[in-house]
């Protein structure tokens, strides 16, 4: 599971570098990331540890997100 110290402290990074395509994240590492959901998972599957949690997250294009005005 993501800590929120995680996200909030790598945001601004996180969002730079992965616009518009998924990562998966365990124990606060990002273990796969891509444009297809179901293959990071599957990759982060593979190099997860079994008892533990795959987090997926999705960090959208300028395009994809609204402006309040």
């Amino acid at each position: 599971m993501i800590k929120k110290h995680f996200l909030l402290k790598h945001k601004n990074l996180l969002r730079k570098k992965y616009q518009g395509r998924y990562i998966a994240v365990v124990d606060d590492k990002i273990v796969s990331s891509g444009k297809d959901r179901l293959r990071v998972y599957r990759e982060a599957s593979k190099k997860a540890p079994p008892n533990k949690k795959i987090s997926i997250l999705y960090f959208p294009l300028k395009k994809e997100t609204l402006s309040a005005l």
